[in-house]
């Protein structure tokens, strides 16, 4: 999983926050392997990946290591969901950390403000990853068969007035071309 060696390489070669040890790790793999199911239960695995990135920023570990797996989870839940659904996740995502955030460092509205950019950021990007009416195919779209396009019946050949093919010695009609 690139992620995950992304942020083994970025523990291993950033030097900001405290060095990680027994549970930074743990709680940095424990971000990690929720992954794994995002695509099937994206809420869910952002709720885990946050759950274990919570504590990690709350032990100050560095900071940017579990970045690219939160971006990741919140990507998927804009990419996979509604408009609203994105919105209501960033509200949700951005409410508690600029409150908690401007508790704990009132100086830092500038950092506040590249936080809630980036997640807005990689949140628009999910939203317009979706696919678009005029980009995915109708679903009424009928399947061809292996000769083209079915036909309805009397579509075909000239049929005379009723119905039987060519000339008709009942109603003595000819097809009509």
């Amino acid at each position: 999983m690139g992620v995950a060696a992304l942020a083994g390489a970025l523990a291993l070669l950033i030097d900001d926050g405290l060095p990680l040890g027994p549970p930074g790790w743990a709680l940095l793999a424990g971000a990690h392997v929720p992954l794994v199911w995002r695509r099937s239960r994206p809420l869910l695995v952002l709720c885990a990946v946050a759950a274990c990135v919570t504590p990690y920023h709350v032990l100050d570990y560095n900071h940017a290591v579990p970045i690219p797996a939160t971006l990741l989870a919140l990507y998927t839940v804009a990419a996979t969901g509604t408009v609203r659904r994105s919105l209501l996740t960033a509200v949700v995502v951005l409410g508690p950390t600029l409150i908690i955030n401007s508790f704990t460092n009132p100086d830092g509205a500038l950092e506040l403000l590249r936080i809630s950019g980036w997640v807005i950021a990689v949140l628009f990007f999910g939203v317009d990853a979706q696919p678009t009416a005029s980009t995915s195919p109708p679903s009424s779209s009928r399947p061809t068969g292996p000769n083209g396009p079915r036909r309805r019946r009397g579509a075909g050949s000239p049929r005379s007035g009723c119905g039987s093919p060519a000339t008709c010695t009942t109603c003595s009609r000819t097809a009509s071309p």
